[in-house]
């Protein structure tokens, strides 16, 4: 039994605050202290902003060291302890990325130092216009700042805190009672689609962990397709977005098996995201279709891997 659920109140107000850039921050020149990124305007400064971050920062980070320490003790706690730890990093990981590759922070850093108005030369007002403008930019781009060392700051407190489970969690798990025996469970790959397997699941590991549906390594991702004694890995949808990518992939990449099914096979290699028990649905089936957002992610997925590879079948 799972010593203490996961309560995610201290995230969610930290990730207010370190996990989106403002796409709209608001520039203004009279005053300049009135530009505002994230509602936390220039006359507070990025250093007031860093205050009022390290608060929830601490406060998140002191939940994290009671929910490691109550769960430390338990083959449930220490598995819902790496999944939720794992469903974190994830998070972290994919706001830092897009923070490094987003255009508007690199416009900010530009616009810093190059804005300027028209024929400010000779026009006092204009030129102060431009500096206040400047001075707007260079703040936005100094608070993304901010919120990137907060998130590199937490990206590594959850890796150090993973490396004494990483490798133990998952041969207490396969030996203990809450998984009975899934390594009879196994997908078969179409024969046709065996000389482009590893591309195919290349693309489809690499999607579905930047929409944040897995959160393994490639290899991980591999080995429950390709192996005979696959070891499960963390599912973070519900059991309708996993039933349905197993309905396409049935079509044209996995072979159909009758017993078990490829459903019952999924529910067997892909741990419920809720306390890493299996699946447990009413209907071992598809029974519908996931909410729109995710089932545009699915075909987009399989139109890209089996049907780009597979199209000639």
């Amino acid at each position: 039994m799972v010593s203490q659920l996961y309560d995610d109140a201290t995230e969610l107000q930290l990730n207010e605050l370190i996990c989106e850039l403002d796409v709209n921050p608001i520039i203004c020149t009279d005053p300049v202290e009135d530009s505002s990124y994230l509602k936390i305007n220039l006359y507070t400064s990025e250093e007031g902003f860093q205050r009022i971050v390290e608060i929830k920062y601490n406060q998140h980070l002191a939940y994290l060291d009671q929910f490691i320490k109550l769960n430390a003790t338990s083959i449930d706690g220490q598995t819902h302890l790496m999944f939720t730890l794992n469903r974190l990093l994830v998070k972290y990981q994919n706001s830092h990325q897009q923070f490094i590759d987003s255009p508007a922070r690199l416009d900010w850093k530009i616009q810093s130092t190059s804005f300027s108005n028209r024929n400010p030369k000779n026009d006092f007002i204009l030129q102060q216009q431009q500096n206040y403008t400047r001075e707007a930019y260079r703040f936005f781009y100094k608070m993304s700042l901010t919120q990137l060392f907060f998130l590199s700051g937490i990206e590594e407190y959850i890796t150090q805190q993973l490396k004494p489970y990483s490798s133990v969690i998952q041969e207490q798990i396969i030996k203990s009672d809450i998984l009975p025996q899934p390594v009879i469970y196994h997908f078969k790959i179409r024969p046709e689609a065996t000389k482009d397997s590893h591309y195919i699941l290349q693309f489809i590991h690499k999607h579905l962990k930047d929409k944040e549906f897995i959160t393994c390594t490639l290899p991980e991702f591999k080995q429950v397709f390709t192996s005979k004694t696959p070891t499960p890995i963390l599912w973070l949808k519900d059991y309708i977005q996993l039933s349905y990518l197993i309905k396409n992939l049935s079509e044209k990449f996995l072979c159909a098996q009758k017993s078990p099914s490829n459903y019952r096979i999924s529910t067997k290699l892909f741990y419920n995201k809720c306390g890493g028990a299996f699946f447990n649905p009413s209907k071992i089936r598809h029974d519908k279709d996931p909410n729109q957002t995710d089932k545009v992610i699915i075909d987009f997925i399989i139109k890209n891997s089996t049907d780009h590879f597979l199209r000639e079948y």
